[in-house]
């Protein structure tokens, strides 16, 4: 027996037949639309995908645009034929722009609008598909020609055959065009967007190889007239290095040289400072080992510089008097602690020796040598290896010549660097498009020759006298006592010749420490090379701070048999990391074959020069040889 009060089963009636009511009228809704068949949409069916492909847009902006264009097309993918689109069975109140919400219903009708949401997305997932993207990416390959890298495309080809001066690499694969034609390609690429998209070079790029002057060329620099130079540093110059002043000027003063070590970078760099003397006081900044050198070859190849007007700083508490200074010379160490100083002396020629030392811009000196190069006329930097791993390192060397060349270190990241954002920030630790780089380095910047290159130009022999770092020397009591006893009229020959011995042994260990900071630089500039020294204690010197360094090598002297001097020679030869062999001058002088050294360091000199005639000439047939004094 129903408990249902008269009110209920009245109400219950009534929607009963309100529903009758309403399903009568869809089906006669239905039966207008063609019977079974899914009504024509002409609402956008892009709306589900556009929203699942937020991401996707965020890194990838052709993808992007790919959405964008595809969400607004209205789809009528079928042609407005009714005949072709899809049979389904679709209830006429589901939201049309969007997949139904899920509901509560029977298991047949959740399956339905199930198969539904599948059905839109199948279909808007298919709508993308023929606006697949071709991207070509433009590179400079030579100073007058540039290529595009992409995928085959026929539309591309097609245009691609329209440029004047148009060649095909077999090899690469790849098109190539004069750059005078760069604009005329980009234009025309510009009507077959968004299919196929061209990324352009950058802008420094069309600004200096395509914009730029016509004299602005690599050879026209040869003919620059440089009689003004100081005749005495002139008559040292070879051929190569005339070149290298010239180009230096062309330059306006500001360039990289950075020719193979032992080519005379210093002398060309005191070229170019000669040129420009009206703009001096000179700025002279070199490691702190380089420093007596360097007035050592401006004495010698600059005489018109009086004596009073160089100066040398070896501290900060060192005192200049600032109306006097024509040159002065410090190291980078002191760079970043004297800018206040340096800043009351108006240079206006600077010297950066060993450039590499300001590959990071974040370090203290390498943001004072920006400050101050921004002010001056003339800046030449000299640098055998200016990116010793990654082309980041050359970023701030450049800036230092030419500040708005590459607009912002962004910039040049991207194109060069291969930078990329990762969780912790941008990576700029790679490199791209490399041969770019040296071309733009070549044609802006740098000069730079191997000995190879040269080989013609140069003597069989170059010889050097190093001048080491005076700071680290220390005059010995030993010395000052040997020195007495040799002054004395009333020793005999054998005595003399006993004292001489003993005092030559003590010349090699107060100088240990200068030879061994020479050491580390030459393992700095990654070469390959020999040391000969006489004395135990300055061979040990040696091999302690190669030891140090972690740097490969091998040791010859009394103690080495026979034998195993054939496996070391071997070894150095042969082992590309094995960069050091420490000799001894007089174990070491006959039967050794090492001709894959770059060079030769004498630490200590012998009593009879034939030895080191014989060794340097046996080893190898053409070396760059630093004796120590």
């Amino acid at each position: 027996m129903s408990t249902l009060t008269p009110e209920q089963r009245k109400l219950i009636e009534e929607k009963r037949l309100a529903a009758i009511r309403i399903r009568e009228e869809k089906l006669k809704i239905h039966q207008k639309n063609g019977g079974n068949r899914a009504p024509i949409r002409n609402t956008p069916l892009a709306t589900p995908i556009s929203v699942s492909n937020t991401n996707l847009a965020q890194t990838n902006p052709i993808q992007s645009d790919i959405s964008r264009i595809a969400s607004g097309m209205k789809t009528n993918f079928y042609g407005g034929d009714k005949n072709t689109a899809p049979k389904r069975k679709l209830d006429e109140s589901a939201p049309s722009a969007v997949p139904p919400k899920k509901t509560s219903g029977t298991f047949d009708s959740r399956f339905q609008q199930f198969n539904l949401n599948k059905q839109m997305q199948t279909v808007v997932t298919n709508s993308t598909d023929f606006l697949k993207v071709t991207v070509g990416f433009c590179e400079l390959v030579t100073p007058s020609r540039f290529k595009v890298q992409m995928e085959y495309n026929q539309k591309a080809l097609d245009v691609f055959k329209t440029i004047p001066g148009k060649m095909y690499d077999s090899k690469s694969r790849d098109w190539n065009f004069p750059l005078t034609e760069y604009k005329t390609l980009i234009s025309k690429c510009e009507g077959l967007k968004p299919q196929i998209v061209i990324n352009p070079l950058p802008q420094f790029i069309v600004k200096h190889f395509i914009s730029r002057r016509n004299d602005d060329s690599t050879e026209s620099y040869k003919g620059i007239d440089i009689s003004s130079v100081e005749s005495t540093l002139r008559n040292y110059l070879y051929p190569f290095q005339i070149e290298g002043v010239q180009f230096g000027v062309s330059k306006n003063g500001r360039c990289l040289i950075a020719d193979d070590m032992g080519l005379g970078k210093t002398i060309q760099a005191l070229g170019i400072a000669s040129y420009y003397r009206s703009d001096w006081p000179l700025l002279i900044v070199c490691p702190s080992s380089m420093r007596y050198q360097w007035l050592e070859d401006v004495c010698r190849l600059l005489p018109s510089v009086p004596m009073h007007n160089i100066f040398v700083l070896k501290t900060g508490k060192d005192y200049i008097e600032e109306s006097l200074v024509k040159v002065l010379i410090l190291s980078y160490d002191l760079l970043g602690r004297m800018a206040k100083l340096l800043s009351s002396v108006k240079f206006g020629v600077i010297i950066l020796d060993e450039s590499h030392s300001l590959k990071s811009g974040a370090s203290q000196r390498s943001k004072t040598a920006l400050d101050m190069v921004k002010n001056l006329s003339r800046v030449v930097l000299l640098s055998g290896t200016p990116a010793l791993s990654r082309p980041v390192e050359l970023y701030t060397q450049l800036v230092a010549m030419q500040p708005n060349f590459f607009g912002n270190f962004r910039e040049y990241a991207k194109r060069y660097c291969d930078a990329k954002q990762s969780r912790f920030g941008w990576d700029n630790s790679g490199s791209s498009h490399v041969d770019e780089l040296k071309i733009v380095l070549e044609s802006k910047f740098m000069i730079r020759r191997l000995k190879q290159d040269v080989l013609t130009q140069l003597p069989s022999k170059v010889r050097q006298v190093i001048i080491l770092n005076s700071d680290t020397i220390k005059t010995s009591k030993e010395m000052k006592s040997f020195h007495e006893t040799l002054t004395q009229e009333k020793l005999t020959h054998s005595e003399k010749r006993s004292q001489m011995m003993l005092y030559y042994g003590e010349t090699g260990k107060n100088k240990l420490k200068a030879v061994c900071e020479y050491i580390e630089k030459l393992i700095e500039e990654n070469k390959k090379f020999l040391c000969f020294a006489h004395h135990r204690e300055v061979l040990d010197g040696v091999s302690q701070t190669l030891i140090k360094k972690g740097v490969k090598f091998i040791r010859i002297d009394g103690k080495v048999q026979t034998d195993e001097r054939k496996r070391l020679c071997d070894e150095f030869q042969m082992d590309a990391n094995c960069r050091t062999a420490v000799l001894s001058i007089k174990a070491a002088n006959t039967g050794l074959t090492l001709t894959s050294a770059q060079l030769v360091v004498f630490a200590e000199l012998f009593w009879n020069p034939g030895h080191l005639s014989r060794e340097e000439a046996r080893l190898i047939p053409f070396i760059v040889e630093h004796k120590f004094l």
